[in-house]
């Protein structure tokens, strides 16, 4: 690509406009395609984020390759970045420093800091910079590693080769990849695996540039599918040898001889539909600049940069990995007691235990950035300081960095949150509801100072200060909706997708929450289930699973209404192992207390048909919680209810035809040393 020649250059053409292979560039190469080649943006999710357009889409589809996947739906990432896109960048111009230089011939961002002075250019932007733009990194920002001079490309001549071990093999032109090949576009991390040498240097000296901590960029890029384009050719079978896949880019490397930077990927890789390597050709909306590859390049997402050839010229399909030297002396790490010497002596560079290929990107804490004095006293303390940074996942490594911090709580604080696991994700959890829950299995350490209401509190707390919890809100009476009696204030609270995966991966199958009635009697057959939520309307427990399962159950919560969907089996056990059991909106109350004496939470709200209690409800001698709110017709309590001695909570707000409370009710507080625990929420109704 020549340096006269830079994208902003062509905002002028519309579609349809002439093509713009007539730009010639300053040694006559003809640098961009023509109008039937590279899209039009329009045609890529990123329009209308800022960029001019370029040339006309192609008019006719892709040929098909004769394979039957269905061309998977592109996302439209706009709204997720397009501000990012927005925001100004200053002009690429030709730097003095490169005069004289292989690479004089093209235009660079002056922001950029240099780590090498001259070619081969190698530089990352002021991390300041960097996270001003956001998630997107503008392509004349993103680190640049480049081994060589930078090549002249010109997309009416480029070609890439696709040979060895093919059916087909392949001299694919630019306007065959992007016209033959359907697109995709994704955003994706790369990171030299350099980023924050200069950090790691500070501690023990490395061999390579001293990368900052902006040696990471994020680019929305778009290109054809690497398997794609293998298939095509007809990549033979494993069987056959085809194990590995090299890439050859166009790169002379210092020293000469005609070497080439090259580097190789697995078989298996190449033609995983989920790792969508690509051949790409544009970044950001825009054809690559000559620093990112143009005119196109490999982007393997998940994986080192120092694996995405740039300036692709050659496809190889081989049984061995790539014999190039930076495939093997490159993006290695070894024990500290391995030196060149010894590394080359032993054949070090082969051991495939030393690769990195898939890499976790380093995360950086960027403001308060090094020697930023805060100012700390009596004023400004009393305002917040936002710190920022960047963290992103590599590849799955988050799940098990995120399971850390689990392994670092307390046990109990552990049972209180895992047991989460039986919410559906996004369910906004009532926080009362949920310490109650915890109390009624014990999972609340005794303390010889604080209640166990206050501990729990804590505890909730303490995970919310940690992250687990998040969007804790707390709901005044009046934004409750009409028809709830809420006589107070109530908090809730969400967590967040990734550490409920945590949650679940710590209960297993231990806990389901049932939020669709399409595979159910393939979810009960997992064994053992503890703890069992249904949280939508009509979904019926099948009888066998009542019937099976019902012995070994914890806590079983149906929310919503059920009409008559019926739980008689659950009650056929003389002895049921219940902690927590919940039946709202129920046209019938089928619990029996004698089969539920260990139960420590029960809540009956919102059941019009109760008129009364069954008496012997007074022999559910542990429990802790008994929720009547909104049992509009109930009439009266038990009598005897005094002999409940462990109960702590009672709601009958919302109960409007309440007129008979038992006597001796008070009593109850008399059983413990701490008489406020028992706590009573009375709706008190008079007649005119």
């Amino acid at each position: 690509m020549a340096a006269s020649v830079q994208p902003r250059q062509f905002g002028h053409l519309e579609p349809g406009s002439a093509p713009v292979c007539g730009a010639a560039s300053s040694n006559g190469a003809k640098a961009y395609p023509p109008a039937n080649g590279i899209p039009h943006r329009a045609d890529s999710p990123v329009r209308g984020c800022g960029f001019p357009p370029l040339v006309s889409p192609p008019s006719r589809k892709p040929p098909s390759d004769g394979s039957d996947d269905e061309e998977e739906e592109q996302e439209d990432w706009r709204e997720l970045y397009g501000s990012h896109l927005q925001l100004e960048v200053e002009p690429s111009v030709r730097d003095a420093r490169d005069e004289g230089t292989a690479d004089a011939w093209i235009e660079r961002n002056p922001l950029l800091i240099r780590l090498t002075g001259k070619h081969p250019l190698n530089c990352e932007a002021p991390l300041a910079r960097l996270m001003h733009h956001g998630f997107i990194t503008p392509a004349a920002l993103h680190f640049v590693r480049n081994h060589g001079a930078v090549p002249r490309g010109d997309w009416s001549t480029w070609t890439v080769e696709v040979t060895g071990l093919v059916k087909r093999p392949m001299r694919l032109t630019m306007d065959e990849l992007v016209n033959g090949f359907p697109a995709v576009e994704v955003p994706v991390t790369l990171a030299c695996s350099g980023n924050r040498r200069k950090e790691q240097n500070m501690v023990q000296q490395t061999v390579g540039f001293n990368f900052g901590a902006a040696a990471v960029s994020t680019s929305v890029w778009h290109g054809a599918r690497l398997r794609d384009v293998l298939r095509r050719c007809g990549i033979m079978p494993s069987k056959g040898g085809a194990l590995n896949v090299c890439f050859e880019g166009a790169e002379d490397l210092p020293g000469g001889g005609g070497s080439k930077y090259g580097t190789s990927i697995t078989r298996q890789w190449a033609l995983d539909p989920s790792r969508d390597i690509m051949l790409a050709y544009m970044q950001n909306g825009e054809p690559l600049l000559p620093d990112h590859g143009f005119p196109v390049r490999a982007i393997i997402p998940g994986c080192t940069g120092g694996r995405m050839v740039k300036w692709v010229k050659r496809i190889i399909v081989t049984t061995a990995e790539s014999d190039n030297y930076y495939h093997y002396k490159d993006n290695r790490v070894f024990p500290s007691h391995v030196d060149a010497e010894l590394a080359n002596a032993d054949a070090w560079w082969y051991k495939p235990e030393y690769i990195i290929n898939e890499l976790n990107v380093n995360s950086v804490i960027t403001a308060p950035g090094h020697d930023e004095i805060l100012p700390i006293n009596g004023i400004t303390t009393q305002r917040g300081y936002t710190m920022k940074g960047y963290a992103y996942s590599g590849e799955d490594k988050i799940f098990p960095i995120l399971r850390l911090s689990y392994d670092d709580l307390p046990s109990h604080m552990k049972q209180c949150f895992a047991f989460c696991a039986i919410f559906p994700k996004d369910y906004e959890i009532d926080v009362e509801t949920l310490i109650q829950l915890w109390l009624a299995h014990d999972f609340i350490p005794l303390q010889e100072e604080d209640h166990l209401e206050t501990v729990a509190q804590n505890i909730f707390k303490e995970l919310v200060w940690r992250s687990f919890f998040q969007d804790v809100n707390k709901i005044s009476q009046r934004e409750e909706n009409v028809y709830r009696s809420q006589l107070r204030d109530r908090t809730t609270c969400k967590i967040h997708d990734l550490m409920h995966d945590i949650s679940q991966s710590v209960m297993g199958k231990e806990c389901l929450s049932i939020i669709g009635s399409s595979n159910l009697k393939n979810l009960m057959r997992e064994h053992p289930l503890y703890h069992v939520l249904i949280p939508y309307t009509s979904i019926a427990l099948p009888d066998d699973f009542m019937g099976n399962e019902a012995p070994a159950l914890r806590t079983l919560l149906f929310r919503g209404y059920y009409g008559n969907v019926s739980t008689s089996h659950l009650f056929k056990y003389n002895s049921l192992q219940l902690r927590a059991l919940e039946l709202t909106r129920r046209e019938e109350l089928p619990i029996r207390p004698r089969h539920l004496q260990h139960l420590r939470y029960l809540n009956l709200s919102d059941n019009s048909n109760i008129h009364e209690l069954p008496a012997d409800i007074s022999t559910m001698y542990n429990l802790q919680t008994l929720n009547l709110s909104d049992c509009y017709n109930l009439v009266r309590l038990p009598k005897d209810m005094k002999y409940m001695t462990s109960l702590r909570h009672l709601y009958t707000n919302g109960c409007s035809k309440l007129k008979y409370m038992p006597p001796d009710l008070g009593q109850l507080t008399s059983f413990s040393k701490t008489e406020h625990l028992l706590v009573i929420t009375i709706q008190i109704y008079f007649e005119m």
